[in-house]
Parts: structure tokens; C-alpha cells; sequence
């Protein structure tokens, strides 16, 4: 186990994160020119699908290694935060919480491979859509597009 463990922070997962992860990871899906990225989120799939609790949670840790700082950007806007725990905490953290949290670094990790490419605009254009038809308000959606450096209208 590496020396530092990174975890969620409990209660802000709700519903509407899990749509907005949904619609990132469609949007992703359905433009089918994002190789990297869907290759990046397959580690994230199959490590959902382990019932090895140890090689998951060490899935998990990479990528919130990783992305650490790019998700706790847009905590303000989707409630989700990670933070460091110690070893100990791993214990009690149940294979099914693992693959939850691995489904939402998905998410995560599909916005961030999209945003640092040069599919950006036609990527913002078909989540925000996305996000309308999972039935959130303009203005959450223009609050996320703030948070993800997106000044489309």
C-alpha cells in the first residue's frame, strides 16, 4: 500500500453527480474520436469489475493521484471531494463502495482528456445538451461550464 490514500468525501455523492457523470462518460462514448481517453477509462472499467479489493483500491489511488487536483477543482460545482486518508481507513472501505467511486473517477477522467483536446467545443456543446436532457437547470449548467473553463453560450 503506497503512503498515501486518497478518498472521497462521504455525503456529497448524490444523484445528480452520477448524472453528470453519466452524461460525461455517453457524451465521451458517442463521439467515438477520443481513443486515449477510452482507453484510459477501460483501466478504470475492469478494475470495477475485480473482486480483488486490494487491486482495485490501488486503481482507485492512481487515479486519484492523478486526477486529484482536476476533481477538486470542480468540487464547488459537483460536491465530490478528494482528500487523504490513512492506511487504516482502507479496512473498512467495502469492494462495492471501490467500484462506485472507480465509475466516478470514469466521469472525471473522460472530462479531462476532453477538455485538453481539440474536441472541446463539440464536446461542450453535446454534454451541456446531455446534462438538459437529465433534466439539470441552466443554471447549474452554466456554473459547471464556468468551473470547466468553458465560456460557451
Amino acid at each position: 500500500m503506497e503512503e498515501f490514500n486518497y478518498q472521497w468525501q462521504k455525503g456529497q455523492c448524490d444523484e445528480r453527480l452520477l448524472d453528470a457523470v453519466e452524461a460525461a462518460i455517453e457524451t465521451v462514448e458517442k463521439m467515438r474520436s477520443l481513443p486515449i481517453t477510452l482507453e484510459k477509462i477501460k483501466k478504470a472499467r475492469d478494475a470495477a469489475h475485480l473482486t480483488d479489493k486490494k487491486r482495485m483500491w490501488d486503481v482507485l489511488q492512481k487515479f486519484y493521484a492523478k486526477y486529484k487536483s482536476f476533481i477538486n477543482g470542480l468540487s464547488p460545482v459537483l460536491g465530490y471531494y478528494v482528500y487523504s486518508v490513512d492506511a487504516e481507513f482502507y479496512k473498512h472501505v467495502t469492494c462495492e463502495e471501490i467500484a462506485r467511486q472507480l465509475h466516478i473517477v470514469i466521469g472525471y477522467v473522460c472530462l479531462h482528456y476532453v477538455l485538453a483536446g481539440k474536441v472541446k467545443e463539440t464536446f461542450f456543446n453535446t454534454y451541456m445538451n446531455a446534462l438538459k436532457g437529465k433534466g439539470f437547470d441552466d443554471d447549474f449548467i452554466k456554473h459547471l461550464k464556468s468551473h470547466l473553463g468553458g465560456n460557451h453560450a
